[in-house]
């Protein structure tokens, strides 16, 4: 298992996901919701835990594969304005991994050093039978 604290973000018809490294999630305390924080002046996004009760939170989706891949968010709202305020390519992957941790427990990712993290999906030629 990889021990990088990262957030990859990926824009798909009708939404948007936002992945969750392991190490991210280890640090948060593995929460059940999280509050995205956009700074669009310094052009970083924070993950904070967080809970049900809070209106702005969104819900951790959690699968078999999360223990090897991270967790996802879905948040149309929060991709379309980080994809907006960094000026990426809506058909491609990004991923941060330039942050640090406040006093109260919130990771700030730096979005102007974010990398593309998209996978080529390519096939070969078709084999005639």
């Amino acid at each position: 298992m990889k021990n990088n604290i990262n957030i990859s973000f990926r824009k798909k018809i009708g939404g948007g996901d936002i992945r969750l490294s392991i190490a991210l999630l280890d640090g948060l305390g593995y929460p059940e919701h999280v509050r995205l924080l956009i700074n669009q002046d310094t052009y970083e996004v924070g993950v904070q835990a967080s809970n049900k009760k809070d209106l702005l939170a969104v819900k951790v989706l959690y699968s078999n594969r999360s223990a090897e891949h991270g967790a996802t968010i879905c948040s149309k709202i929060a991709c379309d304005r980080i994809f907006e305020l960094c000026s990426w390519d809506d058909n491609r992957t990004y991923r941060a991994s330039d942050y640090y941790v406040t006093n109260s427990n919130i990771f700030i990712f730096r979005l102007v050093n974010a990398k593309d993290a998209s996978r080529l999906h390519t096939r070969g030629p078709k084999s005639e039978s």
